[in-house]
């Protein structure tokens, strides 16, 4: 009878646990609050002084026709054309954007925004092709330091400003995300040199004879030119040219508005359900063990008195009119 009232002692079942559970309700209320209260100061105050700035453009690649006729009487003018229906092939985009991510085009963002521009042009090749690793090695130490200067500042212009694309969603399109954690300055600066050098790299600038620049090229291919003339060179040329324009105004802005309140929320709620889920299983458990009233054996010694008779439970009695019967059945 002792071993199986011990197990029946140790037992609990489901409808125990929600009746522990109500007599401790204030208790878990508070535990509950509390957590709350912890997690919420925790996240806000985590995440009060976490401010990105910046801003998000679309950028738009559209063709641009021009249309030269040549007359019979040797004469030419320019009128404008007509405007192809062109979709760029996924390929085309991804390898743009590679190049616009890329730390070439990093450096020409990083000349527009460092004061002292002749540390970073030591560090790119006349061919364009950027050597800092003979630099870094380099018997001269000033040129280490320009190089690893470089570095630096080229690192805080990578991780600022990343370059992405939805060929599915528009295939003439690309997006430029502009990101600087507390510093609304470099992101408004970083900003405007982008909206200068982006729609010159994408396009490619025309020469210019007064200074004797050279045509450049730019990083996204156009439709070849088509010629009509005829034998005796009258016709027309058309000739095509890329167009960069961003569809979204470029300034810089909080990225991340109200994010220490919504951590806030957030860890207040993981805090607040995790304390009360770690309550409710030390009640139960607790509760469980606690064994002063319910060991008929202790509490006689504890009062030094014997214990008259021990009622036994329903569910003993009935456990113990199955054994009779399991036993009679042997029997018989």
């Amino acid at each position: 009878m002792d071993e199986y009232q011990d197990q029946r002692q140790n037992e609990i079942g489901l409808s125990d646990v929600f009746r522990i559970l109500l007599k401790r309700l204030k208790l878990l209320i508070v535990i509950l609050l509390a957590g709350v209260v912890i997690g919420g100061l925790f996240g806000y105050f985590t995440y009060k002084d976490k401010k990105y700035y910046g801003a998000e453009v679309k950028y738009e690649i559209s063709i641009i026709p021009t249309r030269m006729v040549y007359a019979s009487n040797g004469s030419t003018k320019t009128e404008p054309g007509k405007a192809p229906n062109y979709i760029y092939k996924e390929q085309h985009i991804s390898m743009l954007i590679d190049h616009l991510n890329s730390d070439i085009f990093s450096t020409e963002l990083l000349k527009q925004l460092d004061d002292d521009s002749a540390k970073v042009v030591a560090a790119v090749m006349k061919d364009g092709e950027i050597d800092v690793t003979s630099m870094l090695v380099s018997d001269d130490e000033n040129e280490v330091k320009q190089a690893k200067y470089y570095l630096s500042q080229l690192s805080g212009v990578k991780s600022s400003i990343s370059f992405y694309f939805d060929y599915d969603t528009n295939p003439n399109s690309f997006f430029m995300k502009v990101s600087v954690k507390e510093d609304p300055d470099f992101a408004a600066k970083i900003l405007a040199a982008a909206k200068k050098c982006v729609p010159l790299e994408v396009s490619g600038t025309a020469a210019d004879e007064e200074s004797g620049t050279a045509a450049k090229p730019g990083h996204i291919i156009v439709p070849d030119s088509t010629d009509t003339r005829g034998n005796n060179g009258v016709g027309t040329v058309t000739s095509y040219t890329a167009k960069c324009t961003p569809m979204k105004v470029s300034y810089s802005h909080l990225l991340n508005p109200g994010n220490a309140r919504k951590k806030a929320i957030l860890f207040g709620a993981i805090f607040g359900l995790g304390a009360l889920l770690i309550a409710c299983v030390a009640v139960v458990v607790a509760d469980n063990s606690d064994e002063r009233l319910r060991d008929y054996d202790k509490f006689s010694k504890s009062l030094g008195m014997p214990v008259l008779g021990v009622i036994p439970s329903i569910d003993y009695l009935s456990a113990q009119e199955v054994r009779q019967k399991k036993k009679e059945e042997k029997i018989k």
